[in-house]
């Protein structure tokens, strides 16, 4: 008899998973993320700076790593190979070829400045006398015959701690980036 109950108990609690909204497919969802076979369109030149691989948004405008506020939503592409010139990632289209999702530990003190305490796949750590605030982003890999060197599109939640961090929605990612890239998903409307 006890059995039967366990039983009843698990499957009810299995029903009240499937009800409509546990589960957004939406933009605003934080849930979804755009699937392999998505599109980012890049609109504009994006200048990579001298001795940097990566170029980061906010807002819909470009930031310097310096300048990025990692309590806001933020986005940056990346290229193969630093250089010691200014590059271009030249406007075109790119395939979504992977989709990964990383979280990573921000030691943080009071008074001091935030430094990245692991990187990988679900990677924490932290120190004593101190807290680990997470930064959990979304990679979207990107392949072009055009630009083969440009290497991904990232995009990262708001830095906050544990219960709170959180991975950023394709609204957010889109309004990260503004006008200067757009990512299109298998059945948005060209």
């Amino acid at each position: 008899m006890h059995t039967r109950g366990v039983i009843l108990v698990l499957l009810a609690l299995l029903a009240g998973c499937r009800q409509s909204g546990v589960v957004n497919k939406g933009v605003d969802s934080r849930f979804f993320l755009p699937p392999v076979g998505s599109k980012v369109l890049v609109k504009q030149d994006i200048p990579v700076p001298p001795g940097w691989a990566r170029t980061f948004f906010q807002r819909g405008e470009a930031v310097g790593y310096y300048q990025v506020d990692w309590y806001s939503v933020n986005c940056n592409f990346e290229i193969n190979q630093v250089s010691e010139q200014i590059r271009y990632i030249q406007p075109g289209e790119f395939l979504v070829s992977r989709v990964e999702q990383q979280i990573e530990g921000v030691v943080h003190r009071p008074g001091q400045p935030v430094r990245l305490a692991a990187a990988g796949r679900f990677a924490v750590s932290g120190v004593d006398a101190g807290g680990v605030l997470l930064n959990q982003a979304v990679h979207l890999w990107l392949e072009s015959e055009e630009q083969p060197e440009v290497r991904r599109l990232s995009c990262r939640g708001t830095l906050d701690d544990a219960p709170n961090a959180q991975f950023p929605s394709i609204a957010e990612m889109r309004q990260a980036l503004g006008s200067v890239a757009e990512i299109r998903l298998p059945e948005d409307a060209y």
